[in-house]
């Protein structure tokens, strides 16, 4: 199900080049204000519907924080974007018949802490408050927001391990077994775990991935100018979808971002304030993205 076409969106230069990407894996350290909901809620939205009918996960510190922080700046995007509440998704309850969605391959347990859409997929709120809430579940992705908060532990032991399976369904969709990680800057070793996935990151299959997003980009503007050529620019340009997906499928994208590049829709007034009004520590990481060289547990130091 697509999109209103005529429904033009801005997204500034980071949302940008992180929906473009679609990588498997990406972890992005932004600043406040940034609009990390909305590279969120894109990558929400490949899962979705690339994987009709597949099971994610959430990742929260609690249940509380992931409806009323987390849900909220994703699903605010996936309106704008056409995708209607109790028609195209449902929070927190079961689908009614009357809706006539496909089922899910497997179905939840509970459906108190979920969000189901019209093709069968649910995504599955996985909260840490309560231990081993994953263990049983057969996910083919996760979100991370907030992972400043998020305890690694816990997540490895638990909610890693439950990213698996389903590879007869899904094997040929690059995000499968795909995660997203989100944060501000940490200011705590417990806090710091994803900040590690920078040394894990290929630089060269990053490029190599930037390089056929631009061709193919070249190719679609070349169809616009020969229409008459338009089946065998088609070809080629389904040749480099096909060999970005193998590439997206091997690849992790780790990048760090300021708050001032939302500037056009923070506004200049707004990094002022913060600069006047924050501890110069919290905007030097909420706001600048900044690793700092001391913190209150020692991890820097």
């Amino acid at each position: 199900m697509e999109t209103n076409p005529t429904n033009k969106q801005y997204f500034n230069d980071p949302q940008m080049y992180s929906l473009l990407m679609n990588t498997r894996d990406e972890v992005i350290v932004a600043g406040r204000g940034l609009g990390k909901g909305a590279i969120q809620a894109g990558r929400l939205q490949s899962c979705f519907q690339g994987m009709p009918g597949s099971m994610g996960g959430f990742v929260s510190p609690s249940v509380k924080r992931c409806l009323t922080n987390i849900l909220p700046s994703m699903l605010i995007h996936l309106e704008r974007w056409g995708f209607k509440r109790d028609l195209h998704y449902v929070v927190g309850k079961r689908p009614w018949r009357a809706l006539h969605w496909k089922s899910p391959i497997f179905t939840p347990a509970n459906w108190e802490n979920t969000v189901s859409f019209y093709n069968g997929s649910v995504c599955n709120i996985i909260s840490q408050d309560r231990s081993g809430t994953s263990n049983s579940m057969s996910l083919d992705y996760i979100i991370i927001d907030e992972a400043k908060f998020i305890d690694f532990e816990q997540l490895k032991d638990e909610t890693f391990q439950a990213n698996r399976g389903n590879e007869q369904y899904f094997n040929s969709f690059p995000l499968h077994h795909g995660m997203t990680i989100t944060s501000d800057m940490p200011v705590t070793k417990k806090g710091s775990w994803f900040l590690n996935y920078k040394d894990d990151m290929d630089p060269e299959l990053v490029e190599a991935i930037e390089g056929l997003i631009y061709a193919k980009y070249k190719e679609r503007r070349r169809m616009a100018a020969l229409p008459s050529e338009a089946d065998a620019i088609q070809r080629k340009i389904d040749r480099i979808e096909r060999k970005l997906a193998f590439l997206r499928s091997q690849c992790l994208l780790y990048r760090e971002y300021t708050s001032i590049q939302n500037l056009a829709l923070l506004g200049e007034e707004f990094i002022r304030r913060a600069k006047r009004d924050l501890p110069p520590l919290t905007f030097a990481t909420s706001i600048m993205c900044k690793r700092i060289a001391i913190s209150s547990d020692g991890f820097y130091g």
